[in-house]
This record gives structure tokens, C-alpha cells and sequence, in this order.
């Protein structure tokens, strides 16, 4: 990873830099929708998804991430797994119809095998849907760990994705793949 997480500060700029309305437009959730939060940080966006779908499960191997969210979590329908776990080799969930990832999956080192794995397991077509920086952004990594449009659409493309919307923000871009 390239910084150590300050969860104050990633809600401070998730409210300047990253409308709610522009996410929960991309991620179109629907109450029958399984999501997988992959690196899910605070918590925000899986409690934000409980109150749309049936079920949500969090991930985070960080252990004051998963800490912040078990005492934090309103998940007020009790849909929301909280699980602590190396998404790159924990087991994962057959029943996910979404996958979301919030300026996490740069990070990765396993990205491709991850997109293997879930297609392969899951009983249903899966899409995902990425929150990433534009690489010009004055925010967040350096310009040398963010992943261009292009270098992310050509990634689900080698997997048999084909990108269905995007959105620009001001220093991000949502994306949505299926299949």
C-alpha cells in the first residue's frame, strides 16, 4: 500500500470530490443485489448499500478498518458481513451479483486473478463497478499507482467485461462492467 489510511480524512474528500447521488446512479442497486465492498475502509458506502439490496459483504484486512466499522456499522437490516480478510485469497462469496471497489483496486496485486475468481464462483453474471483516480488528480496516490480509463477498460476487457456507463468527477471516475 502506498499510505497508512486516515478514515477521517478519506470521508472529509469521499463528500468534497465524490456526489452520492453519481455512485448510488452507477452502482444501480436494486433490493435482490448481493455486493461485495472490497477494501471498504470506514464502512460508508456498505451502510450505505444495506439500506438498497440484500445483502452486503465488507472486506478490509486492516484491522482498526474492520474495528472502526463493527462499532460503527448501522446496517440497520442486519445484511452486512463484516469480514477481515486478504481479498487477493480468502475464500470468497458464490452469491454476489456486484462487486464495488472505492479507490481500492489500484492497490491490488492479485486485480486479475480477483476478476478470474469471482466470475468463476459466482452463481450469477457479476458486475463491478470501480471508484478510481484520474490520474491527473491532485489527490490520492502517485500518478504511478492510478489506473488511466483506458488501462482499466482494456483489464475487464482480457476478462470478458465491456464497460456499460462512466461517470468524470472532479478527481475520480466511476466505472461499471459487466459482462
Amino acid at each position: 500500500m502506498w499510505h497508512h489510511f486516515n478514515y477521517e480524512r478519506a470521508a472529509e474528500l469521499r463528500k468534497k470530490y465524490i456526489p452520492l447521488e453519481k455512485v448510488l446512479s452507477v452502482v444501480d442497486l436494486t433490493s435482490t443485489d448481493v455486493i461485495l465492498d472490497v477494501g471498504g475502509g470506514d464502512g460508508f458506502y456498505s451502510n450505505l448499500f444495506s439500506e438498497k439490496c440484500s445483502k452486503v459483504y465488507y472486506v478490509d484486512a486492516s484491522d482498526s478498518a474492520v474495528n472502526v466499522v463493527k462499532e460503527n456499522i448501522s446496517g440497520t437490516r442486519g445484511n452486512v458481513e463484516v469480514i477481515q480478510d486478504d481479498i487477493c485469497t480468502m475464500n470468497l462469496p458464490k452469491d454476489l451479483t456486484k462487486v464495488f471497489f472505492s479507490n481500492s483496486f489500484h492497490d491490488l496485486g492479485c486485480r486479475e486473478k480477483l476478476i478470474d475468481r469471482i466470475t468463476e464462483i459466482s452463481l450469477e453474471q457479476v458486475k463491478f463497478v470501480l471508484i478510481e483516480f484520474k490520474k491527473d488528480s491532485s489527490i490520492g496516490p502517485p500518478e504511478s499507482v492510478k489506473i488511466h480509463p483506458d488501462e482499466l477498460d482494456s483489464i475487464f476487457k482480457r476478462h470478458g467485461y465491456k464497460l456499460e456507463k462512466r461517470d468524470f468527477l472532479q478527481e475520480h471516475y466511476i466505472s461499471f462492467y459487466s459482462r
